[in-house]
């Protein structure tokens, strides 16, 4: 081998080694998209749940760094948007992810929905279309991430919501859900790409 390619050859393992940190983090890992199978079991009938039992199922709050058994898996998640709490990254280009916040009927349990999609405006338009309606129900099926709070000498682990296309997220208007839009859910919920 002639000293041109191994001069290519030790640049070429020098940026992987470096970069190797970026592309094997923990925090790159749950990012991928899920299969069907990767369902929560509160979630496994295609069955779209609360937040309350979204944290009773996990266990939220966790422990700091210690990762609970729903990261990394897909839920199925019913709540209700926090219409003063949306940011798309395309108008606030300062933030780091385009996101919301959505809360259970209380209002006293909130979730943040990071968007990593390239239909990100669709997602967005779908938000503001309902943005006068804020008691119909958001259905969304997105990967959970877990994330460490820390505040005043505490920590705590809590979860996030990654939603990685527009037909993951959807409304159904009406106060309460016939059993046939219950059952149009289930169907949804089986018929995304993820």
């Amino acid at each position: 081998m002639n000293n041109n390619r191994k001069g290519c050859l030790a640049v070429v393992l020098f940026v992987l080694t470096a970069f190797a940190h970026v592309w094997c983090s923990a925090e790159a890992v749950p990012l991928m998209r899920g299969k069907m199978t990767d369902l929560i079991s509160a979630c496994e009938q295609g069955d779209y749940i609360t937040l309350d039992r979204l944290y009773n199922c996990c266990g939220v709050p966790g422990v700091c760094r210690q990762e609970m058994e729903c990261e990394r898996k897909i839920a199925l998640v019913e709540g209700y948007i926090s219409y003063v709490n949306i940011w798309d990254k395309r108008e606030y280009t300062w933030i780091p992810h385009s996101k919301f916040i959505i809360y259970n009927a209380e209002r006293n349990i909130n979730v943040e929905v990071r968007v990593k999609s390239d239909d990100a405006d669709i997602i967005f338009r779908k938000i503001r279309e309902h943005s006068g309606f804020p008691d119909v129900p958001v259905y969304i099926k997105g990967k959970l991430l877990g994330v460490d709070l820390p505040a005043m000498k505490t920590c705590h682990r809590d979860l996030i919501i990654i939603l990685f296309e527009a037909e993951a997220i959807f409304f159904i208007e009406g106060e309460k859900k016939s059993d046939e839009a219950h059952q149009n859910l289930r169907r949804q919920s089986r018929s995304f790409k993820f």
